[in-house]
């Protein structure tokens, strides 16, 4: 929930070579209960450069334990990074990026500050 809004976060992956890739969370998008009815995201394929900030990402707690669908994009309750990994052809890095908030491709981001070592989640990111 954002400002009293219900909503969800937005997660794309960004390949970094052939095998691995890190989900990057470009933002909130309100949700209006209508679980069929998801944002519309463009993605090209064009390389490039992204400015994002590393975390750790938390485990929430699952109101009912589900299936994740094979069939993207998909809604979920809690982020499981292993359980995404196997049903990707990458390896995803157990890290989440948070987009810069100036970045142009995104949506609504309000990251709490991090105060903490960068070089050990640069260390993360490059493994």
């Amino acid at each position: 929930m954002v400002k009293g809004n219900a909503g969800y976060y937005v997660l794309t992956p960004f390949v970094l070579n052939a095998k691995t890739a890190i989900l990057v969370n470009r933002g909130f998008v309100p949700w209006y209960g209508k679980r069929g009815e998801l944002v519309d995201i463009e993605i090209d394929s064009q390389p490039r450069t992204i400015e994002v900030g590393l975390i750790r990402p938390k485990q929430r707690i699952e109101l009912k334990q589900q299936a994740v669908s094979t069939t993207f994009p998909i809604l979920i309750q809690s982020l499981d990074l292993d359980q995404l990994s196997q049903l990707s052809s990458y390896q995803i890095i157990p890290m989440l990026a948070q987009l810069d908030i100036k970045a142009s491709d995104g949506f609504f981001r309000q990251w709490k500050p991090f105060y903490g070592s960068v070089d050990k989640h640069l260390g993360y990111a490059l493994q």
